[in-house]
């Protein structure tokens, strides 16, 4: 479930004060309603040769409420303006959230995730330099209904369609963006997330097939950033981690990394090397976030009804579920609801049923069930220990198409 080149992006935004700033008003054009010829992003756009890019429409479009107006059919794009003769521009962005620009004209463009956050409010003029366009193409298939949809996160693109399962889309600017879907069955339509290309300027990339599964959330298929899920590029966070027992005396190690190698198991995978030491109880810790790294966020995860990947390597490994509730609990001892389960030699599919999950502590005999505390997940974690394994020994998971089941991608909507 991913793309089968993942490319290197290389979004060219550059920040000029010494550029002029707006010396006309540029024109408004259809895509919202503002006060942007007085807005308070000003500054110019650029053609990839250096020219003045005249005309171009400029599209401001809502990154943090983008994917909840798709759940509502509504358009993510509020407000547009269209340079002057000269490349000038002036539009109105609020500080109070994260906002994106988009400018594609066909043969070139250049998009930008958060404005604000990069330049902020002050900004004497923002430059901003156009590259030719990628263009990607693919199929498209679903396990059950029809596929209605195909847009990509942040942005105001969506996919034509040829014949058949044939998606396009034919003017991409650089940037790494979700694919997500639309699927129509006999009891309703609903949106899910695909995959993640990274498009660089004027290449054209043939995806290949993309799988929908309706009946789970894909977390991480690695097609794109490594320390990011695919999940979280969409949702914000979503970030791997390690934890290693040197706090306490331990030595052991992690080495992970994404492969796209012939040991990959389709197009990119993740490999996660634990060493662990040779001290007492050595343990090592690789996870990933669900979704922000706020001490306050978590999701619930009442209607999952298994966790699965595809896994090969060597050892033992304990898959881990961390719930707020458990956090804080007296004598718990940071324990948490998991499964361990021997790595296969050879790619296979793992599916971890809820009624599998167990907790070796206190937290078990004082009633505390995986259906209390699945309200308040908020990371997953692939933990190397003793006893599962002995000192010393290294542990070598490979992964891929990390999902869970049973729930719908808007369940994490926020």
């Amino acid at each position: 479930m991913k793309s089968l080149l993942t490319m290197i992006t290389c979004l060219s935004v550059l920040t000029a004060s010494s550029l002029l700033s707006c010396t006309s008003s540029p024109t408004k054009v259809a895509g919202g309603v503002s006060t942007s010829e007085n807005g308070n992003l000003k500054g110019r756009v650029f053609t990839s040769d250096g020219m003045p890019a005249a005309h171009e429409k400029i599209l401001l479009i809502d990154n943090r409420n983008w994917l909840n107006n798709i759940y509502k059919n509504q358009s993510v794009v509020v407000d547009s303006v269209q340079t002057d003769a000269q490349g000038n521009y002036s539009i109105s962005v609020p500080d109070t959230a994260e906002y994106n620009i988009q400018i594609d004209n066909g043969i070139e463009g250049v998009f930008v995730k958060n404005i604000i956050s990069l330049y902020g409010h002050d900004s004497d003029t923002v430059s901003l330099s156009m590259h030719p366009v990628a263009k990607y193409s693919g199929f498209i298939s679903t396990d059950q209904g029809v596929v209605q949809k195909m847009v990509l996160s942040g942005t105001a693109y969506k996919a034509t369609f040829g014949e058949g399962t044939d998606f396009y889309f034919p003017s991409l600017p650089q940037g790494t963006f979700n694919i997500m879907s639309s699927v129509s069955t006999d009891s309703a339509t609903s949106w899910f997330l695909c995959s993640n290309i990274t498009a660089q300027a004027g290449i054209s990339t043939a995806l290949g097939n993309i799988p929908i599964t309706t009946s789970s959330v894909l977390i991480d298929d690695f097609s794109g950033t490594t320390g990011q899920t695919t999940m979280g590029l969409l949702l914000g966070g979503g970030e791997w981690y390690s934890v290693l027992d040197a706090p306490y005396g331990g030595t052991s190690t992690i080495l992970q990394n994404n492969s796209n190698g012939r040991e990959a198991f389709s197009g990119q995978s993740r490999k996660i090397v634990y060493a662990l030491g040779d001290t007492i109880f050595p343990w090592a810790i690789c996870g990933f976030r669900i979704g922000a790294t706020n001490s306050t966020d978590f999701y619930d995860l009442s209607k999952m009804k298994s966790f699965s990947f595809e896994a090969k390597g060597s050892g033992k490994i304990e898959v881990r579920f961390y719930s707020r509730i458990l956090d804080t609990l007296a004598g718990n001892n940071s324990f948490q609801f998991s499964h361990v389960l021997p790595i296969p030699s050879t790619w296979t599919s793992i599916s971890i049923p809820i009624d599998s999950l167990f907790i070796p502590s206190v937290a078990f005999s004082q009633g505390y069930t995986w259906k209390k505390v699945c309200t308040a997940i908020y990371k997953i974690a692939f933990v190397a220990k003793y006893p599962d394994n002995n000192p010393g020994d290294t542990v070598t998971l490979w992964l891929d198409n990390i999902s869970i089941d049973g729930m719908k991608l808007q369940d994490f909507a926020r």
